[in-house]
């Protein structure tokens, strides 16, 4: 979708398909008054009011609605809009749109609301943005990171950096045009600055790594050898028989998959069948399927049993597995002793980390929970405490390119270069963060970030 003059009506039913209360069928643009009107039973439409009305098509009543009405430029999307709430039949929702479809109006395209609230000024990209972030957010934190961007906190930050460069900018060009007006600082005045600069980018950046993993998850594979616990450890963060839990070895042939969220952060657990020596066909397919999730998985929990101690299969297993990215559990301690299978694991893996517990009991899973966070925060720097989080892998791009021009600009005053070049350099960092707000973005950008939409926002 490009940007155009958007000059047409558009409509778009705005809540999913589906039984439901009510159904919601948003439309935009000029004419939106002219194209409704016939349909309704009210004949005067006052801005910021909801009124009650038949919806007629001809001489048939298709349902009694509540329509708002926002008049531009104070509507989501700059136009005038209006908003019909139906009953929520998708049958009878269809037929509403299909009836203003025959008005006048046409289907909207994904995210094109949005796309005409970015062109009328009212939100600018990181805005448009953080509204998909919110719709899709997994976990309550995610969708307060994609608040505080959708709040404009992202935006502001960003502002503020460019114009402590564009203050910067302005001084050098006035030297440049007037030098017995405006004189130059020592060098070492603009490297305090560009530090000053660096710094609050740095920041943004070194945020990145958690917005990611509030935003996209972690992918936690439990693994081990058959009836080690696996499926009763995916049970009981679940808190259903979501896995099937049984004494015969090899129960579980596939992976089974479901999103959890620890301390905010979106966890995507994968169970996966059990390592060992089979003939089974079947089997050997889901135990490939474990090895290939040791290596994508953020985080492997292994399984080990204290009861049956180490044979085999785990040696199998262990000999698969990257122990930057491990935690051993060690099961079944409520009817056995650890000390076995631990002193094998510390043997192998001397700066391993070894839980032991049951999985039965509740504290125990509370303390392995903790230690999985630990691992995690550990792997992706997420504990550090930053008001604006990064989470958009264009917006790292931009800021990355911002620094590197700056640091283009700091190579030159040390090495006595003109500031006409300084000012180059500067000029393509202003560049790089205007981008991350909209400015200057291809329409290729635009179809790749608004083709995440769905049709009715």
């Amino acid at each position: 979708m490009s940007l155009k003059s958007f000059s047409d009506v558009i409509a778009a039913t705005s809540t999913p398909p589906g039984r439901s209360g009510i159904a919601v069928i948003r439309l935009s643009g000029q004419d939106v008054v002219s194209i409704v009107r016939p349909f309704l039973s009210i004949s005067n439409f006052e801005p910021n009011t909801i009124k009650f009305s038949a919806f007629k098509k001809g001489s048939e009543v298709l349902d009694e609605v509540l329509v708002s009405y926002f008049k531009a430029p104070k509507s989501f999307t700059g136009e005038d809009m209006i908003e019909i709430n139906s009953h929520g039949n998708y049958v009878l929702a269809k037929k509403i749109l299909n009836a203003l479809y025959q008005g006048g109006a046409r289907s909207a395209e994904p995210g094109e609301f949005t796309m005409r609230a970015l062109v009328h000024g009212k939100i600018d990209l990181v805005q448009a943005e953080s509204i998909i972030d919110l719709i899709d957010a997994k976990t309550t934190v995610a969708a307060q990171v994609a608040s505080s961007h959708l709040q404009g906190m992202l935006s502001e930050r960003i502002s503020e950096i460019r114009k402590q460069i564009l203050d910067l900018v302005a001084h050098i060009e006035v030297h440049l045009d007037y030098p017995e007006e405006e004189e130059m600082s020592e060098p070492v005045h603009y490297l305090s600055i560009l530090e000053k600069v660096a710094k609050r980018i740095n920041e943004l950046l070194s945020s990145f790594s958690k917005g990611k993993i509030y935003k996209n998850g972690v992918v936690v594979s439990i693994t081990g050898k058959p009836n080690a616990g696996k499926s009763s450890l995916f049970n009981k963060w679940l808190e259903e028989n979501r896995a099937i839990v049984s004494d015969i070895p090899g129960t579980t042939r596939d992976t089974i998959e479901e999103w959890i969220e620890l301390e905010g952060i979106p966890i995507k657990l994968v169970d996966t069948a059990g390592i060992r020596v089979s003939e089974d066909k079947i089997e050997n397919l889901g135990m490939q399927r474990t090895k290939d999730y040791l290596f994508k998985s953020d985080v492997v929990i292994v399984m080990l049993d204290a009861n049956s101690g180490i044979d085999c299969s785990d040696e199998l297993l262990i000999g698969e597995i990257d122990e930057e990215k491990t935690l051993f559990l060690i099961n079944k301690t409520d009817i056995a002793s650890d000390n076995e299978v631990k002193d094998y694991v510390t043997k192998r893996f001397p700066k391993s980390e070894i839980v032991s517990l049951s999985v039965l009991r509740d504290n125990d899973l509370d303390r392995f929970n903790l230690k999985l966070i630990s691992k995690i925060e550990q792997l992706f720097k997420v504990n550090s405490s930053d008001d604006v989080i990064l989470n958009n892998e264009r917006h790292e791009e931009s800021l990355l390119k911002a620094k590197d021009a700056l640091e283009r600009v700091e190579g030159s005053i040390l090495n006595n270069i003109a500031e006409d070049c300084w000012v180059m350099d500067l000029k393509e960092a202003m560049v790089h963060l205007g981008q991350v707000v909209g400015e200057d973005v291809s329409n290729e950008v635009l179809d790749n970030i608004f083709s995440r939409f769905c049709v009715g926002k």
